[in-house]
């Protein structure tokens, strides 16, 4: 598949589940995937939310922390797992896998138009 400029590349990239337009963050893809099954391995050493959480994704939202004398944005994805809703900030996130191999595969194609 190839295309003669950006704008139909778009347009096809708009088509799938998972709009890749717009180099969108982990944060906006998670957005998109409310809904999906995903699960998610949080970095080493994190006490707070240690390994892999499995569940559906609720949203992500901005919620602001302490940062010594100030405060920060954070973003903090929230899923829905068998214990319970668990939020987690996203800078803690290692890695997040679709379980729904048709969400994969689509994200994959999408990838796929990206690389023509």
């Amino acid at each position: 598949m190839s295309y003669d400029s950006r704008e139909p590349v778009g347009r096809a990239l708009a088509s799938f589940a998972i709009n890749l337009n717009d180099q969108p963050s982990l944060a906006n893809i998670l957005t998109q995937a409310r809904g999906e099954k995903v699960e998610v391995t949080m970095l080493p050493g994190n006490a707070a939310q240690p390994g892999t959480l499995s569940g559906t994704v609720i949203g992500v939202e901005v919620q602001k922390i302490a940062a010594g004398p100030t405060t920060l944005d954070a973003n903090m994805l929230t899923i829905f797992t068998a214990e319970g809703m668990r939020c987690v900030k996203m800078s803690d996130v290692q890695r997040v896998r679709f379980t729904n191999p048709v969400l994969e595969n689509e994200l994959n194609r999408a990838l796929d138009v990206l690389a023509t």
